[in-house]
């Protein structure tokens, strides 16, 4: 690489358009980069930023590393010359090179991730799916984390980025269009009529943003709405010359930025501070303690802090003591805090009941002789008492891209949840994955769904354990087909295309027997428009009405 600063910078124009975009009020530099920074840099989940340092071309530069004080050391060399490394969510770093993606670990050992692969750019999404583009031969190549290739998109691509969804947008400057590829392969205009769209990247709540190239400028960011108007977002800002290697995560949005006058170069690494978009509050449900503090408090979220009040005051300390009452929990995202969420809070204390029980609650209880849980105790005359155990509150999920149809009966729905089309599983409140009505709040729970919100499924698994001996009546509906098993037994169900009706629409009954175990599954399916799932019971003693008890959910068998 030639040495002269200046020279270094045109051949960089030449040579190297990084498609990003970027959403902005104000803008701070985080760091001043090392003098042979090159090109391409990446920043880990570990906090460590990765960068290709110069070289005299076309040798290769290495790949180094900054830790977050700031130590600079070699951590990769190349054996071929390459202009853009990506990184994933595994700290593992990936390059094309010669006809190949190489993978680096995070000790700094190299393989061979894919042959046979002709391309220019490189990009990653957020379930480690790489994207390869050849913008002189027109296409975009996908290869899986099992390193499978298929290509999706052909054309004239000028340059092209992911969002958090794991869609595919690229840009087609002679048509001035920007078009989307969904997970499944179907391709779509996103907006068109939009010229001069260089840098692109969406932020962790999908807006996209872009840099203007209009005039070769380079100096200003808009946010792209989806009707294809468009805002200025920055312009004329000290920090805003030349930005290269653009992207978002949940803290923020990030840019290196090449500035140069009287025949010097400097290298700023800067971070956008976002407008804020108030994200939703985080996912909590009412918890119950012997003894606990408020870091024992659980949520789902970014960012989460616990207040004692609605509004005001300071986030409470993770060593604050818990008392019997209402919390309040948030959760900020991109610098934005969200409002609070209530969160009621039951600190129990061991005592005796009327019969001589020592009891704690109703899912945790101890014997007269210290045993926890056990089936049974002595009461105060000697007589055997039964202890109904509870469930934890908690049930697995499990997210698939679905096809763009129906299914019409439980045989047909089995195919809408196959494994091989299985994007993400976990764990969560059951309170949120058997009541939603819109895919954007599991997302903002960190359950990720796939097609931008279409054409996917959920299966909510686990175990169902009544605290009633009789029948109990389950309904279960939902946007589009959905269906509830319990005990291998189809209780209720929707098949077909339509929308949420109200509880009570589809029911069915089934005996169960207080404490004991029943596998549970409850599915719902979305192809386009609206979706959600809601599963509510009565138990024998509830005559009317429809209610969520989570002690009768379990995550497992025991």
């Amino acid at each position: 690489m030639t040495q002269n600063p200046v020279k270094r910078v045109f051949y960089i124009l030449f040579l190297f358009v990084f498609h990003f975009g970027l959403k902005a009020q104000t803008t701070s530099a985080l760091l001043t980069l090392p003098v042979d920074f090159d090109r391409s840099l990446v920043k880990g989940s570990d906090g460590n930023l990765y960068y290709l340092a110069s070289a005299q071309f076309p040798a290769s530069g290495n790949i180094k590393k900054i830790t977050p004080t700031g130590t600079v050391s070699d951590f990769f060399e190349p054996s071929n010359y390459i202009n853009e490394i990506v990184i994933d969510s595994n700290n593992n770093i990936y390059f094309f090179s010669n006809g190949t993606i190489q993978k680096v670990s995070p000790s700094g050992t190299s393989t061979t991730f894919a042959t046979g692969i002709d391309g220019y750019s490189l990009k990653i999404d957020s379930y480690g799916n790489l994207y390869l583009s050849n913008i002189i031969q027109g296409y975009v190549k996908k290869i899986t984390p099992e390193g499978t290739v298929s290509t999706i998109s052909t054309g004239e691509i000028s340059n092209f980025t992911t969002d958090y969804s794991g869609n595919l947008y690229y840009y087609s400057s002679s048509i001035s269009t920007l078009f989307k590829v969904t997970p499944g392969g179907v391709i779509s205009t996103y907006v068109s009529g939009v010229s001069n769209i260089g840098l692109m990247t969406f932020d962790t709540l999908g807006n996209l943003y872009y840099v203007d190239e209009t005039n070769y400028s380079y100096n200003t960011i808009l946010k792209l709405n989806t009707d294809g108007t468009t805002q200025e977002v920055v312009a004329n800002d000290s920090n805003l010359n030349f930005p290269t290697n653009l992207w978002s995560d949940a803290a923020g949005l990030y840019f290196t930025d090449l500035n140069f006058s009287s025949n010097a170069i400097s290298i700023n690494y800067i971070k956008i501070t976002l407008a804020c978009d108030q994200p939703n509050p985080p996912v909590a449900s009412n918890q119950t303690f012997e003894a606990a503090t408020v870091s024992n408090l659980s949520a789902t979220g970014e960012a989460i802090q616990w207040y004692s009040t609605s509004s005001g005051g300071s986030p409470l300390a993770g060593s604050t003591a818990l008392i019997s009452g209402t919390y309040y929990v948030s959760q900020t995202i991109n610098d934005c805090e969200s409002n609070r969420l209530p969160v009621v809070v039951s600190i129990n204390q061991i005592g005796l009941d009327k019969y001589g029980q020592i009891t704690i609650n109703a899912a945790t209880k101890v014997s007269k002789t210290g045993a926890i849980n056990s089936e049974s105790f002595l009461n105060k005359n000697g007589d055997t008492t039964p202890i109904t155990l509870t469930g934890n509150g908690i049930l697995n999920y499990e997210i698939f891209i679905a096809p763009a149809s129906n299914p019409n009966n439980a045989t047909e729905f089995a195919t809408f949840v196959n494994s091989s089309n299985r994007t993400s599983s976990g764990s969560h409140n059951s309170s949120l994955l058997l009541n939603w009505n819109n895919q954007s709040l599991l997302t903002y729970a960190g359950i990720a769904i796939p097609n931008n919100g279409d054409q996917f499924a959920v299966q909510v698994t686990g175990y169902f354990v009544p605290l009633e001996t009789g029948t109990y009546t389950f309904t279960c509906e939902g946007d589009e087909a959905v269906d509830l098993f319990v005990n291998s037994i189809n209780v209720a169900n929707h098949y077909g295309n339509h929308g949420i009706d109200s509880p009570g629409s589809h029911t069915g009954t089934i005996d169960l027997i207080a404490g004991e175990r029943y596998a549970f599954r409850a599915r719902m399916q979305e192809n386009s428009g609206g979706e959600g799932l809601k599963v509510f019971w009565r138990k024998p003693s509830q005559t009317s009405g429809w209610y969520f008890n989570t002690n009768e959910l379990s995550s497992t068998n025991q």
